[in-house]
């Protein structure tokens, strides 16, 4: 899969919330992993996926059971489908390899590519051969991302300036 703009990845991210609140339970499994690893490895969410936990706590507060809330719910438990590895993990996995690889690239002047992995590996408890598929198959996916990504941020932290 290569996505061609800021958009292709907001476009990815909607499909798979709107199939997660269609009931799609692998997507919406998919989203909650996809947003875990992002935190535990100090990223930050694409805005979509935080709005969308953001209505599922809200849900939640409104008294909403959890697992219904978080589009979770599945109306005959002994028909649970099996868990898939979806893409949003796998490039969220490729991206944060791309991110550790630039922070090294900063800090020393080398790349580091198999420490970055090794340490994704270690941080979402993925074997490392796991991390190394996730990141051969996303790994310019990842790169524009993480690029995008700092782009927008940078943008934001200006703008904010200018408002201050």
């Amino acid at each position: 899969m290569r996505l061609c703009s800021m958009n292709d990845i907001k476009n990815l991210y909607k499909d798979y919330i709107k199939q997660a609140k269609n009931g799609d339970l692998n997507a919406a499994y998919d989203i909650l992993e996809g947003f875990k690893i992002t935190v535990e490895l100090g990223g930050v969410p694409h805005e979509d996926i935080m709005e969308y936990i953001a209505e599922c706590f809200s849900d939640i507060l409104k008294e909403v059971k959890p697992e219904h809330a978080l589009n979770l719910y599945v109306t005959n438990p002994g028909n649970r489908p099996p868990r898939r590895n979806g893409g949003l993990i796998d490039l969220g996995i490729a991206e944060q390899v791309v991110i550790k690889t630039r922070k090294y690239l900063k800090e020393t002047g080398k790349k580091q590519v198999t420490l970055a992995k090794e340490e994704v590996a270690a941080e979402t408890n993925k074997s490392f051969k796991t991390v190394e598929a996730a990141y051969t198959k996303h790994r310019k996916d990842a790169e524009y991302f993480a690029e995008a990504k700092e782009k927008w941020f940078a943008e934001r932290i200006a703008n904010r300036a200018k408002i201050t």
